[in-house]
């Protein structure tokens, strides 16, 4: 009965303490008198916290760098494009080959 009562007590204690209950602090151990840790055991030690460091890996190990490619193929097809003149051969993605007949500078 006195294992039960102790968490339930510490529970309605730390109601309003928001980062007490979603930041991995465990009621039995500060029940028994231990100091919660520091800001790394705090972040580190809940699921929310793993949960934001694999996402900020993830957004900069693979999303940032594919960002970085994608603009700059795209100003690379921009110049490209911004270079085609009159009588240009030219050969499109799918495989046709053509001549520039005519460019305008503000055309896609």
């Amino acid at each position: 009965m006195m294992l039960q009562a102790a968490p339930v007590k510490l529970l309605l204690d730390c109601a309003g303490d928001w980062s007490a209950l979603c930041c991995g602090r465990s009621w039995l151990a500060q029940a028994d008198g231990g100091a919660p840790g520091g800001f790394a055991e705090l972040f580190f030690g809940s699921p929310l916290g793993l949960m934001l460091l694999i996402l900020l890996g993830f957004w900069l190990m693979v999303v940032l760098p594919q960002q970085r490619a994608m603009r700059r193929q795209q100003r690379e097809l921009e110049q490209a494009r911004q270079a085609l003149r009159k009588n240009d051969r030219v050969v499109t993605s799918g495989g046709l080959h053509g001549v520039v007949v005519t460019s305008a500078s503000g055309s896609p």
